[in-house]
């Protein structure tokens, strides 16, 4: 298992950038207090009394000897001041320049990205199909009764090649997420193609997937959700100390089971209680729980899926934020006057990152932290002042959707990495994107002992220093119409 890529925090180009930005302003100010201390000298000197100078020439001359040395030579403070301050706008320059040259990188890779992706996805198809052609005419030898009927022999081999194609197609996948990209990537520009008045964005063509879906009457979201408190089921109600007790928490949610039968989506809301009695709490939102179009009572369906990712209103979000409250409101809490910390699975983690983002929301409760984990979230834009941890696996392929590598910014910590290998992983791409895969792999890539300085600062948190907490599971569920 390879070590997983770490971005974003400290290792950002944000972050260099603010560092030299910094260290300008701290250039600008001690080019100013030397330009300070050099005037106080020139107006103390000023205030001597002139009437001394024909008593004392020589020493009258030695003081402006001096004063001249001290401050107008090549080497003095206004030059000082002035090499100082000069520094400092380089430095800025320098700064935006970079900034502007990653941005004009970035924009085109993506291009290029864009423009190959058809031609990725077409050499890998033909591949696909010559391999799998090699493979069915190997595993499938003609028998007698075939050389007097070809067609038998030919419908033989097209039934084994398209099993070796599938096969061929799904273990590329779980090797190659690529492919995966270059799928989107083609199937946006199909998209665009066929509607060029939907912007090429995902945002926009999923926004655009939901209106008409919405015209005949599917993804409906219209109705208010049901928000009833029911016994929890998580594996414990310790506070947490990593994000792998949060995914593993997450994904004891997220059975059928905890789910009524997938009749309701659970969401969970700990209150985490520190040495001192300060309080803190974390919201848990699980992963998509039904596929399904067509507004079924489970509302961590397709169309809160799509909304999501398309930034649209969901009936999840106020749902979520009455559970928040009623929580608060058990405990005596006033909302605001904690921290909160968001977390989600899969479409879980879009919906977490959203109403982070979210300014009313964060108006109303302290939102500082968000946990993802196999969640395309990197297109949406967080504050500054939210702090996420976003976690993918390589061969997954939905963190994959928003065909955008993780953000480089300071407010943004991501690893991603090939988790422990199990069997069935080559045949199942799907497979490493459950929510206990990635607390298993939160465990291996950010334990509470981590060395990683973004890791450990992340975990610097009261979310995660608690001595006490509580849970209140409640079933969101989509009423009848």
């Amino acid at each position: 298992m390879s070590e997983p890529k770490r971005t974003g925090g400290s290792r950002s180009t944000e972050a260099d950038l603010t560092d030299m930005r910094s260290t300008a302003t701290v250039l600008d100010r001690l080019g100013d207090d030397i330009r300070r201390g050099a005037g106080q000298i020139t107006t103390a000197l000023f205030h001597l009394p002139a009437s001394a100078v024909p008593f004392a020439p020589l020493q009258a001359s030695g003081i402006a000897g001096d004063e001249a040395w001290l401050l107008h030579r090549p080497g003095g403070l206004f030059a000082t001041a002035f090499d100082a301050e000069y520094s400092a706008r380089s430095l800025r320059a320098a700064a935006s320049a970079y900034a502007t040259t990653d941005a004009t990188i970035a924009l085109s890779l993506r291009l290029i990205k864009v423009q190959t992706a058809p031609f990725h996805l077409a050499f890998f198809l033909a591949r696909s199909t010559v391999e799998a052609g090699g493979q069915a005419l190997r595993s499938t030898p003609p028998s007698v009764l075939d050389m007097h009927v070809p067609s038998l022999y030919a419908g033989k081999v097209t039934v084994a090649w398209a099993a070796a194609f599938g096969g061929t197609v799904t273990r590329t996948m779980a090797h190659d997420p690529e492919v995966t990209e270059a799928a989107l990537l083609t199937a946006q520009a199909l998209f665009w193609r066929i509607d060029p008045t939907t912007p090429p964005t995902l945002e926009a063509q999923a926004a655009s997937i939901v209106w008409k879906a919405r015209v005949i009457r599917l993804m409906r979201d219209s109705r208010p959700l049901t928000v009833t408190p029911v016994p929890s089921r998580a594996p414990s109600a310790a506070p947490p100390r990593a994000a792998s007790d949060i995914l593993h928490s997450i994904d004891s949610s997220e059975s059928s089971r905890a789910n009524a039968d997938n009749t309701a989506s659970r969401i969970r809301v700990r209150r985490v209680v520190d040495a001192t009695g300060r309080g803190s709490w974390i919201v848990e939102v699980p992963g998509t729980q039904d596929w399904s179009p067509k507004s079924p009572a489970q509302p961590s369906d397709a169309t809160a899926n799509l909304a999501a990712i398309a930034g649209l209103p969901s009936s999840l979000y106020p749902a979520i934020e009455r559970a928040l409250r009623m929580s608060m409101r058990k405990h005596g809490v006033t909302p605001g006057s904690e921290p909160v910390l968001l977390a989600g699975h899969s479409q879980g983690g879009i919906v977490a990152t959203r109403m982070a983002q979210d300014p009313k929301f964060r108006r109303t409760f302290n939102v500082t932290h968000v946990v993802t984990a196999g969640s395309p979230v990197s297109r949406i834009a967080l504050p500054s002042a939210v702090t996420s941890l976003d976690l993918a696996h390589r061969a997954d392929p939905v963190p994959r959707l928003d065909t955008q590598g993780p953000p480089d910014a300071m407010n943004r910590v991501g690893i991603t990495g090939d988790p422990r290998p199990r069997d069935g992983d080559d045949s199942n791409p799907i497979a490493v994107h459950e929510a206990g895969r990635y607390a298993q792999s939160a465990h291996d890539w950010a334990p509470a002992s981590s060395s990683d300085t973004d890791v450990r600062a992340f975990y610097d948190s009261p979310f995660f220093t608690g001595t006490s907490g509580s849970i209140e599971d409640y079933h969101l569920q989509r009423p009848p119409a």
